[in-house]
């Protein structure tokens, strides 16, 4: 990545890497700029950090369902629904 957004990029992920909060507010920026392959991987990095995470949850389905792989978005939307175990309980991304 070049330019200034990949300098942000780099800045916010050096400092919070596993965070998925950060993951989730730079996949917002870049699904809004239309670059959705990089999106997606950034919101799968914040699963991986929040698997039960509703918010990353319905965020990636949204993605995934604009790049045209309905049965994937699907899957976690329904995924989204189901409460998350308490002792597991994920915080929301703000």
């Amino acid at each position: 990545v070049t330019g200034l957004p990949g300098v942000v990029t780099g800045l916010a992920v050096s400092l919070n890497d596993g965070v998925a909060e950060r993951w989730f507010h730079l996949a917002t920026i870049r699904q809004q700029r239309g670059q959705i392959e990089e999106a997606t991987a950034m919101l799968r990095r914040a699963l991986v950090c929040e698997p039960d995470n509703p918010t990353v949850l319905l965020a990636l389905a949204t993605v995934l369902a604009t790049a045209g792989k309905q049965a994937e978005a699907t899957q976690l939307l329904e995924r989204a629904r189901r409460p998350a175990p308490p002792d597991t309980a994920s915080p929301r991304v703000r």
